[in-house]
C-alpha cells in the first residue's frame, strides 16, 4: 500500500511508540499466588491498573515522579464501570489526559473484568485521521503491552489502526472508518432517518447482539448502513443501502465474502414493509432495531414524515395521512412484525395501540406535534 509522506511518518513514530511500551512494561517476578491477587486487585482498583500496566505514562524516567490517577478519574472510570448503559459527557481540563483515559485506560479495564464489560469500541476523533491516531495508540498497548499480554493472553488479530479497525483476539473489535465514513452521511438525511435514529439503531442492535450471542461486529455494521440508500431513493433504500455496504471494499479487510453478504441480506431486511421475514438473526436484529417503538417517537416521525412530503398540504390531509400510517403499520393486523415476542418493542407496541384506538386522543396529539414541528 502506497502512503504519503504524512501517514509515513505518523507511522514511523507510531513503531517508535510501540517500541517505547514493549520496553517499559517488563514483567516482574512473582509467585502464581501474587500473580493472581494482583490481577484480582486489578480488576476493582483502577489506580493501581493504571499504575501497574502504563508505566510509560505515569513514571517519569528522567526525574522519577510517579503520576497517580486523580480522585476524578478514579470515579469517572468506576461510573462507566458500574453501569452498562452510562451516558455522560465528561469536562476535564486540558492536560488533565482526558483521551489517554477515555480511549486507553478504560476500555483496556473493561476488557479485563469478569465477565468482560467490552465487547466493541467505537472511536470518535474530530476527523478519520484523528481517529486512527487514537486507534493507534489503543492497538500499541494490545499488542505490544508485555504485562497486559503476561496477564490476559496475546491480544493482538487482525486488522491495523491505519484501516480504521482492529479485532482482538477474544473478538473485541476497534472502530474508527464506519464512525468517520458512513455514520455522518446521516446528517443529510430526513429527521427520521437522522444521526439520532442511526445511534439508537446502532446502540439496540448492539444490545440484542450481546444477549443473543451473534457478532456485534457484523451487527454494528448492519446498524451503520441500514439506512445509506436514502441517499438515492426512499421506497428501495433498503435494497440499495445493502448493495452500499456490499460495494464497500473497505469492509473486505476485515470481514469474510459469506459474512459480507449476510450483512447486506440483513440490510436489505430491515424494512417494515418488506413481503419476506428476515433471511437471518442479523436480519431480525436491524429489523427490530429499527423499529424502537416509543410512542411519542414514533407519533413524532409520522408527522414529519408527512411534512416532508407535503408541507404545503392542509392540517386535515396530514392528520388524515398520519392516521391511516398509523393504522396500516401499528394497529392489530398491521404490517409491522416485531421478531423478539419478549422485547420492549412488544410492550411500547401495546401502549401504542392503546393511543391509535382512542382518535379523540390521537388526534389531540397529533395536533401538539404538528403545532410543534411547524416552529
Amino acid at each position: 500500500m502506497t502512503m504519503t509522506s504524512s501517514v509515513t511518518k505518523t507511522f514511523a513514530e507510531w513503531q517508535r511508540w510501540c517500541r517505547t511500551v514493549q520496553e517499559r512494561t517488563p514483567v516482574l517476578p512473582e509467585t502464581p499466588a501474587a500473580k493472581q491477587a494482583r490481577i484480582r486487585r486489578a480488576r476493582r482498583d483502577y489506580d493501581f491498573f493504571v499504575e501497574y500496566y502504563f508505566p510509560h505514562y505515569t513514571d517519569d524516567p528522567a526525574t522519577g515522579r510517579h503520576t497517580a490517577c486523580a480522585p476524578f478519574q478514579i470515579e469517572a472510570a468506576n461510573r462507566v464501570l458500574r453501569d452498562r448503559n452510562y451516558k455522560g459527557i465528561e469536562q476535564w481540563a486540558r492536560g488533565h489526559a482526558k483521551s489517554t483515559h477515555f480511549d486507553i485506560f478504560i476500555p483496556m479495564w473493561l476488557k479485563i473484568q469478569e465477565p468482560r464489560e467490552l465487547n466493541v469500541m467505537v472511536l470518535v476523533g474530530k476527523s478519520e485521521e484523528n481517529a486512527k491516531t487514537l486507534l493507534g495508540d489503543l492497538q500499541a498497548e494490545l499488542q505490544f503491552n508485555r504485562r497486559y499480554i503476561a496477564d490476559f493472553g496475546v491480544q493482538y488479530n487482525a486488522g491495523d489502526w491505519q484501516d480504521g479497525r482492529f479485532v482482538t483476539a477474544d473478538g473485541c473489535a476497534f472502530f474508527a472508518y464506519i464512525e468517520t465514513e458512513i455514520i455522518p452521511r446521516h446528517e443529510h438525511f430526513d429527521k427520521a432517518h437522522n444521526l439520532a435514529h442511526v445511534r439508537t439503531v446502532i446502540e439496540e442492535s448492539l444490545a440484542l447482539a450481546k444477549e443473543y450471542n451473534v457478532n456485534e461486529s457484523m451487527a454494528y455494521t448492519i446498524a451503520a448502513y441500514h439506512d445509506t440508500g436514502l441517499c438515492r431513493d426512499r421506497a428501495t433504500h433498503h435494497l440499495i443501502s445493502g448493495e452500499i455496504l456490499k460495494q464497500d471494499k473497505m469492509l473486505c479487510q476485515w470481514f469474510s465474502e459469506e459474512e459480507i453478504e449476510t450483512m447486506k441480506e440483513a440490510v436489505e431486511d430491515h424494512r417494515a414493509s418488506t413481503d419476506h421475514k428476515p433471511r437471518s438473526i442479523y436480519g431480525k436484529i436491524v429489523a427490530e432495531a429499527d423499529r424502537v417503538i416509543d410512542p411519542v417517537i414514533t407519533l413524532r416521525r409520522t408527522v414529519q414524515y408527512g411534512l416532508k412530503q407535503k408541507p404545503e398540504a392542509e392540517k386535515e390531509w396530514h392528520y388524515q395521512r398520519f392516521r391511516q400510517h398509523l393504522m396500516e403499520k401499528y394497529a392489530p393486523g398491521g404490517y409491522l412484525k416485531l421478531w423478539f415476542p419478549k422485547s420492549k418493542n412488544a410492550e411500547k407496541l401495546k401502549e401504542l395501540q392503546k393511543i391509535i384506538a382512542d382518535e379523540a386522543q390521537l388526534r389531540s396529539i397529533f395536533q401538539q406535534l404538528l403545532a410543534e414541528e411547524k416552529e
